[in-house]
């Protein structure tokens, strides 16, 4: 027999844990990849999630403004009313007085 087939003879146990191990971190490393492959889809898919979640939010905020500009619209006329109200109760009232 020639030296490497002396050499594989004496060694087979270690080669073979030497070939199992880097088999087992192949397939490790691919299990990773996967993994990771899963978790990048999960992130895209949460980052859709947050955006809408924002735009819902700047819809709300939104709301909320054009309520507050309505509120305080409602205020001013309302107020202009009152005072419109009490203008024709003076010209009503002088007119009935004369």
């Amino acid at each position: 027999m020639d030296r490497t087939a002396i050499f594989i003879a004496q060694n087979f146990k270690t080669i073979v844990s030497c070939i199992g191990v880097v088999l087992a971190f192949y397939i490790q490393y691919q299990i990773n990849m996967v993994r990771v492959t899963q978790l990048e889809n999960e992130l895209v898919k949460m980052h859709a999630q947050l955006d809408s979640q924002y735009q819902k939010l700047d819809a709300i905020k939104l709301d909320k403004s054009v309520f507050e500009a309505t509120t305080k619209q409602w205020a001013s006329m309302s107020q202009d009313i009152r005072e419109i109200r009490t203008t024709l109760e003076g010209i009503l009232q002088s007119e009935h007085d004369k």
